[in-house]
């Protein structure tokens, strides 16, 4: 995830600099960049993982146990850390304009819609989290931020297409 990371903070700067000059096709094309090398490093990673990531995990714990679950693990977030991929280029548009609201917005919506009430839920005895059940609301917790964000990135276009600057 650290090329990603890295990957976005640069994309922030870089999409601010567009937004400066009033360049929106210069924006998109940043954006886009950065969307496909994000997601395209993050799906060779997963490729990759889901045939050596047993034998790499080996390499640093030699419990059995420890790498079994490493690797379920593994295979459990392979898809959710695409959608990491692509929910952070996607932001990089509301860090580059300035509208931080915009990327306080999804993870709001995440929290309070789903870790709140499972929280309360196991609080109340309702629920006993299991390893694949916390899996699969990593799942939905990554897909859900990307189309949230992914919605709010065409309103963000919308509204920048319309300003004057």
């Amino acid at each position: 995830l650290i090329p990603v990371l890295g990957l976005t903070e640069a994309t922030n700067v870089a999409i601010d600099n567009e937004y400066g000059k009033g360049n929106l096709k210069g924006i998109r094309n940043v954006q886009t960049v950065s969307l496909l090398l994000m997601a395209g490093y993050m799906t060779i990673v997963a490729i990759v993982g889901l045939f050596a990531w047993e034998g790499l995990s080996s390499v640093f714990n030699s419990n059995e146990e420890v790498v079994r679950f490493s690797v379920l693990t593994f295979k459990f977030l392979a898809v959710p850390y695409i959608f990491f991929a692509v929910s952070s280029a996607l932001k990089t548009v509301f860090i580059g304009v300035g509208n931080t609201l915009y990327y306080f917005i999804p993870s709001t919506v995440v929290n309070l819609a789903m870790y709140v009430p499972l929280g309360i839920l196991v609080k109340m005895g309702l629920w006993e989290p299991t390893f694949e059940g916390v899996m699969m609301l990593s799942f939905f917790v990554f897909a859900s931020d990307m189309v949230i964000s992914a919605l709010l990135v065409k309103r963000q276009y919308l509204m920048l297409s319309r300003s004057p600057k």
